[in-house]
């Protein structure tokens, strides 16, 4: 039986794995650090208009996912929009 947080954990992990495989689809948020879809103008967390788009920055972002305890990542965050993308990658 898992606790919620190895649960979390492990979807963190999962989604960390797709972000860094389709990283050029996303962009860090210069405001907030959120990782947001290439096509959003404005951030749906701070509404700041200025991102990282950057390989690096990604990555990094992405990294933090997992070491930050209050980090959450959910499907419907993201990944709705490129859902059709995603097949395989898991």
């Amino acid at each position: 039986m898992y606790t919620m947080d190895e649960d979390k954990n492990s979807y963190n992990k999962i989604m960390v794995k797709i972000i860094k495989k389709l990283w050029y689809n996303c962009k860090v948020c210069e405001g907030c650090d959120s990782i947001v879809y290439v096509d959003d103008a404005l951030c749906p967390i701070c509404r700041a208009y200025r991102f990282d788009d950057s390989k690096l920055a990604v990555h990094t972002a992405a990294d933090k996912i997992l070491t930050d305890k209050d980090a959450t990542f959910r499907y419907t965050d993201f990944f709705s929009t490129v859902y059709s993308g995603l097949s395989g990658l898991t």
